[in-house]
């Protein structure tokens, strides 16, 4: 902040201004004055902090909130799509015709795959 000579500067500037015999009572004020000056440094900082973390509680509260809402729209949507529906299963069940006939072209598929691995095994036997 200051260095030596500056503060022999200003102390000499001080003595000649007031005198010897105001000194003492010249530092006495400048201790008070700078003693309050640090307390109201403290409290304003002490302030400033405390509305700084009111913000962000604040802010915190107002997501908590957002989050809430937006996980009750997606059990809202889930529940709508209906029991074991979710992940577009309904989508896709619906592209291919519904469960009963998706559950029909599996076994037809199965029974085409059976067909064919016996032709393939008797085509190696000849």
């Amino acid at each position: 902040m200051f260095g030596v000579e500056e503060v022999l500067l200003i102390f000499v500037i001080v003595l000649v201004v007031f005198g010897p015999d105001k000194l003492p009572d010249v530092a006495r004020v400048l201790g008070k004055l700078t003693k309050e000056f640090s307390k109201v440094t403290y409290t304003a900082r002490r302030t400033w902090d405390e509305i700084g973390k009111e913000m962000e509680l604040q802010e915190a509260r107002e997501r908590a909130k957002q989050l809430e809402a937006q996980q009750a729209a997606e059990a809202a949507a889930m529940a709508a799509e209906g029991p074991d529906q979710g992940d577009g299963q309904r989508d896709v069940q619906e592209e291919a015709g519904g469960p009963k006939e998706t559950e029909e072209r599996v076994e037809t598929g199965q029974k085409e795959a059976t067909t064919s691995l016996t032709d393939a095994v008797a085509s190696d036997k000849q």
